[in-house]
């Protein structure tokens, strides 16, 4: 539950953004969202993370230690 002790700091917009990020990319892999749901989203983080860096391991994601596991 190391998850819900990070919840207690704070984050920059950085780390909140790549949170929800992530949150989204969970939700999506364990089907939580419909097919236009999922094609907004991905839509919505492409915004913040270009699309040459979508294949790859994000950097920005693990530069700061606010993440979310599944």
């Amino acid at each position: 539950m190391s998850e819900l002790n990070q919840s207690s700091q704070e984050l920059n917009p950085k780390q909140a953004v790549n949170v929800l990020i992530q949150a989204a990319r969970i939700g999506q892999s364990k089907g939580a969202y419909s097919l236009e749901h999922a094609s907004l989203i991905q839509n919505a983080v492409k915004v913040f993370i270009p699309e040459n860096q979508e294949g790859e391991e994000d950097p920005a994601l693990n530069e700061e230690p606010a993440e979310v596991k599944a």
